[in-house]
């Protein structure tokens, strides 16, 4: 024969009055309240069983026939017919000292086991990941596509940006090269100088010269060379 103490549950004696049932009952439903438990389910069955001791505690006739079952239930355990489950903080909770303090302790004991479980699950998940192979994907390798476009795109102006020289250089081409519209090698080419043309620098990319020159057929022109073999003229 089992029988639940709701007297002890709610940490009172059997004799409390409805204003100590009534304070009991708002003290250990603050406590254990759904909002505060995180869906423990175990939790959630002991706030049920507060919820149930107050509802027939606080219902005089409720109150009356239970107490009649709660004394043959306790006159059973003297005769050694009931039993309890020593090793549940619930059914502890439920027959031990009508002692608020205790009832605590048991729910905090409880809690400190649950918290060490808890994150001794969390740290073999975070093993298990960091023991994870690790695989090529084809999202990967757009992503570190999509990282060096943006980098490049930065990059490229400052390498191709023109620094004007602080004084006019004159320079004599040592072999024939060729002479494009914009500081790209695949821009239009718009001449091609031979060895000897004469040249000036006017500014310069990390890469190309930008010069005005005069070609071998006497055309005055402006444009960009690469950087390579020229020589002062003199």
């Amino acid at each position: 024969m089992t029988t639940k103490n709701y007297y002890h549950l709610l940490g009172i004696e059997q004799d409390a009055t409805a204003e100590e049932i009534k304070q009991a009952y708002r003290k250990l439903s603050v406590k254990f309240h759904p909002d505060k438990n995180n869906g423990d389910s175990f939790l959630m069955d002991m706030f049920k069983s507060i919820n149930e001791a107050n509802e027939v505690l606080s219902n005089p006739s409720r109150r009356k026939k239970y107490d009649k079952q709660l004394n043959e239930a306790m006159v059973a355990m003297n005769s050694g017919n009931y039993t309890q489950n020593a090793g549940n903080p619930a059914d502890i909770a439920q027959h031990s000292t009508g002692d608020h303090e205790q009832v605590y302790k048991l729910w905090n004991l409880y809690l400190e086991k649950k918290k060490h479980a808890d994150l001794a699950y969390q740290t073999l998940a975070s093993v298990n990941s960091y023991n994870k192979p690790q695989y090529v994907t084809i999202k990967k390798v757009l992503s570190c596509a999509l990282v060096l476009l943006l980098v490049w795109g930065f990059l490229k102006p400052i390498a191709n940006s023109e620094v004007a020289n602080d004084k006019v250089k004159n320079y004599v081409i040592e072999k024939t090269a060729a002479v494009y519209k914009k500081p790209n090698k695949l821009s239009k080419q718009i001449d091609e100088l031979v060895q000897g043309t004469a040249i000036t620098v006017v500014s310069e990319t990390n890469y190309f010269y930008k010069v005005d020159y005069k070609n071998s057929n006497g055309v005055v022109g402006q444009g960009y060379i690469l950087k390579g073999p020229i020589r002062k003229d003199d």
